[in-house]
């Protein structure tokens, strides 16, 4: 996910939507009255793949039967259509012909657990919660919510929407935000990454499993709040920014660099554990006790 936010997401869409056009049974294709809901249900093998594209509105993912697909479309307008099909382990529903800024679709879709799910959306808001399969959520100014999911790759992205993510567990998680607010909270994985511009990023929680944590950004602040039996190699760095830490850190041979009074500061925590690395360009670092 090296490309900036726009192009990933422009690219996501159309992605979208050719493989909509080339998939073929069933399919289900309607056109809503005002304020209609519609319902879709799919036999589908535990490990299905599931993608939701839509251009305005929320859209809530959760488990369900686990060889059922149910998805509930409500629509507010006449002018919106709903395609939803599926071809062999994948299912696939798109909102179109959207004509004006105030048509939406709100999505209610329950999944098998394994399920792995990808949702596009360019505002409203996105829930994923209690998966067990991998999760992909993209959009523009849409607001992410994921939440207890585990043993899973996880990428959420938008543009200026917020990301806020807790509970995860064993996965590998990979955020990027123009200028979104991300928060993760008790959120732990071999692999822990997420990239803001000028948005905000707060980490709550114990970084375990011996993982990497790499937090980034421009202009934007950076806050890891630690529980004090954290066991942690912590660097922090802003190049034209400030750095402080309400903890004393032991320190670490493998540190990498100099540590500068207000600039860049790091060291062990109860021995060392996961790396955390925190940088920032011109933003603020705060390490806070918990």
């Amino acid at each position: 996910m090296s490309a900036a936010p726009h192009s990933v997401f422009a690219r996501s869409i159309r992605f979208g939507s050719a493989a909509l056009l080339s998939a073929t049974l069933p399919v289900c294709l309607f056109a809503q009255s005002s304020s209609t809901s519609k319902q879709f249900s799919f036999s589908v093998p535990a490990d299905v793949s599931v993608t939701i594209v839509n251009s305005n509105g929320n859209v809530f993912v959760r488990p369900g039967s686990e060889r059922i697909v149910s998805i509930n479309a409500t629509a507010n307008s006449s002018g919106v259509k709903i395609d939803a099909r599926s071809s062999g382990n994948r299912v696939q529903a798109r909102t179109i012909a959207a004509r004006d800024a105030q048509s939406r679709v709100d999505y209610d879709v329950t999944v098998p657990q394994s399920a792995s799910v990808t949702v596009e959306d360019e505002s409203g808001q996105v829930r994923v919660e209690n998966l067990r399969g991998n999760v992909n959520v993209s959009g523009e100014s849409v607001d992410v919510q994921l939440r207890d999911l585990t043993n899973a790759n996880i990428q959420a992205q938008t543009v200026d929407g917020s990301i806020t993510i807790g509970n995860v567990s064993h996965s590998r998680l990979q955020v990027i935000s123009s200028s979104g607010r991300v928060q993760l909270e008790s959120v732990s994985g071999p692999q822990i990454a997420v990239r803001t511009t000028s948005g905000p990023i707060r980490f709550i929680g114990t970084p375990g499993e011996n993982g990497t944590y790499k937090l980034a950004n421009h202009s934007g602040d950076i806050e890891l709040v630690l529980p004090s039996s954290s066991a942690a190699e912590i660097a922090a760095r802003s190049a034209n920014g400030h750095v402080t830490s309400e903890f004393a850190f032991a320190k670490d041979d493998h540190l990498g660099f100099q540590p500068v009074d207000g600039r860049a500061i790091g060291g062990l925590l109860n021995g060392g554990g996961a790396t955390v690395d925190a940088r920032s360009f011109s933003g603020t670092i705060r390490v806070k006790k918990q």
